[in-house]
């Protein structure tokens, strides 16, 4: 009697355990979080934006870009302001040149953001010195021509983009001395990783770096100016300044008949940084 009772409960206590195990493998495989179908994931392009809310910068020409999309452009003094919105979600997104986005999408805060791209059949961005004085321009572009050569462009980019800095500045360019004047320079100084202030208070940035070489290849002390983009071309063609590095897409149509361009410098295109 007591061996019969001791199987029969064995037997229970067996099937009991059986029924655990494979209702523990059933609900762990019912709960465990499953790969999505990609084709049942919603693509982001630019055309997802139609409608929403664009952070831009005063950069001469995203406002109107974001309008074309047909986004509603919301203006912030910097990127760095659009990027802490964006974060807050008081923004859909944030249009700007792709560069610029990289910039701030490479501080470590971050990287929650995702950038789509614009096609840049639609709109490329280029950039290039500026100038009312025709000997500015050919003395600039033979400077290029050699620091392209010599891999000192590309050693620049590669120092500049798709990095967050913020606190240190512009390699020391050694100046042999100040024969020749001073380059007199428009810069708009809240465009990183192009041209914007650090915190120790010093420019720095891409532009910059090489504007600084070019005044040292010339044998010129520079001076910059920092001038909202409209003041820029303003000083440009009244002769104010000697130079300025702006994005075309900043210049329209009249303006650009009145104003010398230098070879590019640097080509690009336009992105919008959001959260997904």
């Amino acid at each position: 009697m007591n061996r019969h009772y001791f199987t029969h409960t064995l037997i229970i206590r067996s099937k009991t355990i059986f029924y655990l195990v494979i209702g523990s493998f059933f609900f762990l495989f019912c709960s465990s979080p499953k790969n999505p179908d990609p084709e049942k994931i919603p693509q982001v392009t630019f055309e997802s934006f139609v409608g929403k809310s664009l952070a831009v910068i005063p950069d001469g020409f995203s406002t109107l870009i974001a309008t074309q999309l047909k986004a509603n452009p919301v203006t912030y003094r910097d990127g760095r302001l659009a990027s802490e919105n964006l974060h807050f979600k008081a923004v859909d997104g944030f249009l700007s040149d792709l560069t610029i986005l990289n910039y701030y999408h490479a501080h470590p805060n971050n990287e929650v953001f995702l950038i789509v791209e614009i096609p840049r059949s639609m709109y490329e961005t280029m950039l290039y010195v500026i100038s009312s004085d025709s000997k500015q321009i050919t003395n600039f572009n033979n400077f290029l021509k050699r620091v392209e050569r010599n891999g000192f462009l590309d050693t620049l980019q590669s120092n500049w983009f798709g990095i967050f800095r913020d606190s240190e500045s512009s390699d020391e360019i050694e100046y042999t001395g100040y024969a020749n004047g001073i380059l007199r320079v428009a810069i708009s100084a809240d465009t990183p990783p192009f041209s914007y202030i650090a915190n120790n208070g010093l420019y720095i940035g891409y532009s910059i770096e090489l504007l600084e070489a070019y005044s040292a290849n010339e044998q010129k002390k520079i001076e910059f100016q920092d001038l909202k983009m409209n003041d820029i071309k303003i000083n440009v063609i009244s002769k104010k300044v000697d130079l300025a590095i702006i994005n075309q897409l900043a210049l329209p149509e009249e303006s650009r008949e009145r104003i010398l361009f230098s070879d590019p410098l640097y080509h690009s295109s336009l992105g919008i940084m959001y959260i997904p």
